[in-house]
């Protein structure tokens, strides 16, 4: 395989990876971002390995998959911040609930 094919398959890989995590998250899963990190790594050495022509070629591809990793942090950031307001609401239930139930053993 060329190297410029090896950087394809990469670009192919990382992509499939950030579209598997946004439907994790849309699913409400959990997310282990440390492999599609690994790919991404691999995918800028691959592309560093490349002459300046074979590399330009492959900036569309690039710019999209950095918008889809930008759309991935921004789901994640609002994931954490609805999970936030939920584990609020639930210490706000138990609070509320834990009071009652004194009140109601003074009775």
């Amino acid at each position: 395989m060329s190297p410029a094919d090896e950087a394809r398959r990469l670009l192919d890989q990382a992509g499939a990876q950030v579209d598997k995590a946004r439907g994790l998250i849309e699913q409400g899963e959990g997310v282990d971002l440390a492999p599609m990190e690994a790919r991404i790594t691999e995918l800028c050495a691959a592309i560093a390995a490349l002459g300046e022509a074979e590399a330009r070629a492959l900036r569309p591809a690039l710019v999209g998959l950095l918008d889809e990793v930008t759309r991935l942090g921004e789901e994640l950031k609002r994931r954490h911040r609805d999970l936030g307001t939920e584990l609020q609401g639930l210490a706000e239930r138990t609070r509320a609930a834990t009071a009652y139930g004194r009140r109601g053993g003074k009775s």
